[in-house]
C-alpha cells in the first residue's frame, strides 16, 4: 500500500510539473504574440514617433508617408485629392493628377486600379473624391474636366467593373462623396446631394453664392452625433450646419471680403471627419494642418505645419478615419498620403462634446481587431483552461494526500484492535 501511494504521488507530481511548464509556455507565446502585433503587424511607419507641431494640448504621431505603389513614374501619386478607408482597412485613393482611383493595402501594396484620364461612359476623367460602402462598392466623384458634366461612378470592390453611374448637371460637378449609414452624401460645386446607396436621389439643396445656405466648391461633409450635417465650404472659408432636410442652422467662419482678406477663421477648409464625441477634424489646405473643433465649430487645437518632411503637410485635402481611430490624409501637394494618430486628452476637450468611453482618437481597442485576434483569443482560452486544470490538480492532490494519511492511520490502528 505504501509503495502504491508513493507511485501515485510521483505520478501526480509529474503531471503537475508538466501542466506548470505548459502554462509557462503559453504565457511566453501570448507575450510573443503581443510583441509581434505591436512591432510587426501595424502598418509601415505606424510605430514611429515624429515630433510635430501641435497646440491646444493635442498630440499625435505621423506614420511613414506613402507616395504610391511603385518606384516608377506610373506607380507614384500625382496630387491625390482624397483618401478613404474601406471596411477591411484597405486604402482607396483619388489620384487626381493621374486620373485614376487606386486600392492599396495600408503598407502601400497595389490591390486594384481604375481610370484612364478619359471622359466617357464607364470612364474616369478627373477623380476628386472616393467613398466605400459597407458592401465594398466604391463611389468615385469624377469632376469631368474633359467632358460636359461630372458624375458619380460606382465600381465593384476590386475596381474592375462599373456597376452604376449618376450624372450631375453641367457646372455643378461632384466634389467629395461620403457614406453615413445607408446614405451617400455628395458635395458639388454649388450644393449638397443625398442618395440611397443604389443611386436614388433623396434630397438636394444649394446654389452657387456666398449667402447662408449657398456654396462655393465645398469639399468635406460629415455628421454630428445628433445627425446635423456639417459642410466644409472651401472657397467661402467656412463651415455650414444643416438639419437632415437641408435647413440652414448656422455657420462657423465667414467668406473672405476679397482675394487678400485673410482675417477669416479658416484658410481653405477641405476634408472633414467628426468622431463619436462630436469633435471635428478639419484639414485646412492653406494653413497646412488639421484643425480640431468642438461641435459648435470653435477651434480648440491643431496639429501639423508646412513642409515636406515626415510630420509636415502641404495642402492637406481629403481626410478619413480608420476603424482603429487613426486618420489618413491626402497630402496633395506633397504627392502622398499619410497616416496620423491624434490624441486628445480629457482636459483639452471643449464643452458640449458627446460622452464616450474613450477620449483618445487612436485607442487600444484596435488590439482586438484584425487577423492577430484569430490567434490571440484561442491562445488566451488555452491559457485559462491550463490554469484551471493546474489548480484542480493541486487541490485534488491535497485532498488525496489527506485521504491517504487517514487510510494509513486506519491501517496502523488495525493491529491494535487485533491485540485487543
Amino acid at each position: 500500500m505504501a509503495k502504491k501511494t508513493v507511485d501515485r504521488y510521483a505520478q501526480r507530481r509529474r503531471v503537475t510539473a508538466f501542466l506548470i511548464v505548459a502554462l509557462l509556455v503559453l504565457l511566453a507565446l501570448l507575450g510573443a504574440l503581443v510583441w509581434f502585433f505591436m512591432k510587426v503587424s501595424l502598418p509601415a511607419g505606424a510605430d514611429r514617433t515624429v515630433p510635430i507641431t501641435a497646440v491646444g494640448g493635442v498630440s499625435g504621431d505621423f506614420g511613414e508617408p506613402i507616395y504610391g505603389f511603385d518606384a516608377g513614374l506610373d506607380g507614384q501619386f500625382l496630387r491625390p485629392h482624397d483618401v478613404n478607408v474601406g471596411p477591411n482597412g484597405d486604402l482607396y485613393v483619388a489620384d487626381s493628377g493621374n486620373g485614376r482611383v487606386l486600392r492599396l493595402t495600408p503598407d502601400g501594396e497595389l490591390v486594384g486600379r481604375y481610370g484612364t484620364m478619359v471622359w466617357g461612359p464607364k470612364q474616369i476623367d478627373s477623380p476628386t473624391g472616393v467613398a466605400v460602402g459597407p458592401d465594398g462598392r466604391v463611389y468615385v466623384a469624377d469632376a469631368g474636366a474633359r467632358g460636359p458634366h461630372g458624375k458619380i461612378i460606382v465600381l465593384s470592390p476590386d475596381l474592375k467593373t462599373v456597376t452604376m453611374e449618376i450624372n450631375f448637371k453641367p457646372k455643378d460637378n461632384p466634389v467629395m462623396p461620403r457614406i453615413y449609414g445607408d446614405k451617400l452624401y455628395v458635395t458639388s460645386a454649388g450644393g449638397v446631394h443625398i442618395y440611397s446607396l443604389d443611386g436614388a436621389l433623396l434630397r438636394e439643396w444649394g446654389t452657387m453664392g456666398r449667402a447662408d445656405g449657398q456654396f462655393s466648391f465645398p469639399n468635406g461633409i460629415a455628421l454630428l452625433p445628433d445627425g446635423t450635417i456639417v459642410v466644409a465650404e472651401s472657397n467661402n472659408t467656412r463651415l455650414q450646419f444643416f438639419d437632415q432636410r437641408g435647413k440652414f442652422l448656422k455657420s462657423a467662419g465667414k467668406p473672405p471680403a476679397g482675394p487678400k482678406d485673410d482675417s477669416g477663421q479658416f484658410g481653405l477648409p477641405m476634408g472633414l471627419v467628426i468622431d463619436e464625441r462630436g469633435v471635428m477634424y478639419l484639414a485646412d489646405a492653406f494653413e497646412y494642418k488639421i484643425r480640431l473643433l468642438g461641435p459648435d465649430g470653435k477651434e480648440f487645437g491643431s496639429i501639423g505645419d508646412f513642409g515636406n518632411a515626415q510630420g509636415q503637410l502641404n495642402a492637406p485635402g481629403g481626410l478619413s478615419r480608420a476603424a482603429d481611430g487613426s486618420f489618413w490624409v491626402a497630402d496633395e501637394l506633397n504627392n502622398r498620403i499619410v497616416q496620423l494618430k491624434i490624441t486628445v486628452p480629457e482636459s483639452a476637450l471643449p464643452a458640449g462634446v458627446w460622452p464616450a468611453e474613450s477620449k483618445v482618437a487612436f485607442d487600444a481597442s484596435s488590439l482586438l481587431k484584425g487577423s492577430t485576434c484569430l490567434w490571440a483569443i484561442p491562445l488566451l482560452i488555452a491559457l485559462v483552461l491550463t490554469v484551471f486544470v493546474v489548480v484542480r490538480r493541486i487541490r485534488a492532490g491535497s485532498d488525496d494526500g489527506e485521504g491517504d494519511e487517514s487510510e494509513g492511520d486506519e491501517e496502523g490502528a488495525e493491529p491494535t484492535d487485533d491485540e485487543d
